[in-house]
């Protein structure tokens, strides 16, 4: 669901020298998209559960059903979002920066959204 902010339940975990290790999905697969500038996804559902993480460029996303949902996602470190609204009218994506954004999708292996905790019922999360 887009309207509510969700923490995953993943502790980090020590991997190489001086690293912490969360993972945040079992994926399928790990499509790699390019979306020139600037671009309108308009409205649309997400066809699978999946987080999407933006390492560049940025998204602008909205919600027929809620004036409230407003979310400006910026590409590197604040980028990640997970899309879980896959029946329904789901929300309008639009690209507006001169430059190309590019992001990861990694849609949960059989639809199960990861292990979370719901941090927010109303609105996106707000900068933590």
């Amino acid at each position: 669901m887009l309207e509510t902010c969700r923490a995953i339940q993943t502790l980090l975990h020590p991997s190489t020298t001086n690293t912490l290790v969360a993972t945040i999905s079992n994926s399928k697969n790990l499509p790699y998209t390019i979306l020139t500038h600037p671009y309108d996804d308009g409205l649309h559902h997400a066809p699978v559960p999946q987080p999407a993480h933006f390492l560049s460029g940025v998204a602008h996303v909205t919600s027929p059903q809620d004036e409230k949902v407003d979310l400006w996602i910026l590409g590197e470190k604040a980028g990640l979002l997970f899309a879980v609204d896959t029946v329904g009218i789901g929300h309008a994506t639009h690209y507006p920066s001169d430059l190309e954004t590019i992001a990861i999708v990694a849609p949960f292996v059989e639809g199960s959204f990861a292990e979370h905790d719901v941090v927010a019922s109303e609105g996106p999360c707000s900068a933590m």
